[in-house]
C-alpha cells in the first residue's frame, strides 16, 4: 500500500514538473545563444537613398524598409493546401527594400527595390523577375530604381508617380537640389533631369530617366536610360 502511495506521489510530482516546464519554458543549462546585434537594417547606400525617398514622397506617405514580402502579399484563399505552402515558402524568406504606404491607413501603395550591381547577376535577375510576377498578380506596383552617386528629388518623385500615378496616387516631388549619395558604383550615369512625358524602355517597358554619358565616345551627351539599370540597359538616344 505504501509503495502504491509513493508511486502516485512520484507520478504527481513528475506531472507537475512537466506542466511547469511547458508553461514556463526556461533556458536549459549549456544551451547556446550565439547572437550579436547587427550593423543596421540598411547598407550605407540604402540608408542614404531612404533619406531621399522620405523627402521625395512628401507628408502623405510613409516609407517602411526591409519589409517581408509575405507581410505585404498573401497567398489567395482557397488555394489547395500543398500549393499554398509552396507559394508561401517562396515569399516567406524574401523582402522588399522599401514599401510605400498611405499615411492614414498604412495600406501598401507600391514596393521599391534599389538596384546595385549585384542585380545584374543571373540569380538576382531571377529573383527580380519572380518579385515582378508576384507583384503583378497582387496588383502591387513594383519600382526598380538604380543605385547612383546622386539623385534629384524630382527624379525620384517622378519615377514613383510615373508608376503609381496611373492609380490616381501621385506623391509630391519637392525640391530641386541634388542630394549627394554614398558612392555605390563608379560607372553609374548622373541624372540631370526628368521630363513630364518620359518615354518607356523599349526593352522592358519601364519608366526611363534622362541621363548624361560620363565616358566613351558619347561622353557629355544626354540620353534616356531605363530606371531598372543595371538590370536593364535599355537606352533611347535624344
Amino acid at each position: 500500500m505504501k509503495w502504491l502511495l509513493f508511486a502516485l506521489v512520484l507520478i504527481a510530482v513528475v506531472a507537475l514538473v512537466i506542466f511547469k516546464r511547458r508553461n514556463n519554458p526556461t533556458r536549459d543549462e549549456g544551451e547556446s545563444f550565439p547572437y550579436v546585434l547587427g550593423d543596421g537594417l540598411f547598407s550605407p547606400a540604402e540608408r542614404s537613398f531612404l533619406g531621399v525617398l522620405d523627402q521625395a514622397v512628401g507628408n502623405d506617405f510613409r516609407v517602411f524598409g526591409k519589409v517581408r514580402v509575405a507581410d505585404v502579399v498573401a497567398v489567395a484563399k482557397g488555394t489547395p493546401k500543398s500549393l499554398w505552402q509552396r507559394a508561401f515558402n517562396r515569399i516567406s524568406a524574401k523582402h522588399f527594400d522599401y514599401v510605400l504606404c498611405n499615411r492614414s491607413d498604412l495600406k501598401p501603395i507600391c514596393a521599391i527595390e534599389l538596384n546595385d550591381q549585384s542585380h545584374a547577376q543571373d540569380n538576382r535577375k531571377g529573383r527580380d523577375k519572380f518579385l515582378e510576377d508576384v507583384c503583378a498578380a497582387a496588383k502591387l506596383p513594383l519600382i526598380f530604381i538604380p543605385a547612383q552617386r546622386s539623385y534629384t528629388l524630382p527624379e525620384v518623385g517622378q519615377a514613383i508617380a510615373g508608376v503609381i500615378g496611373r492609380n490616381g496616387v501621385v506623391p509630391a516631388a519637392v525640391g530641386l537640389e541634388t542630394v549627394e549619395q554614398s558612392p555605390v558604383f563608379s560607372t553609374a550615369p548622373e541624372v540631370v533631369s526628368n521630363a513630364a512625358a518620359d518615354p518607356v524602355c523599349p526593352r522592358c517597358s519601364s519608366l526611363m530617366v534622362r541621363r548624361v554619358a560620363k565616358s566613351g565616345e558619347n561622353a557629355g551627351k544626354e540620353f534616356w536610360g531605363c530606371t531598372k539599370f543595371p538590370a536593364c540597359r535599355g537606352v533611347v538616344l535624344l
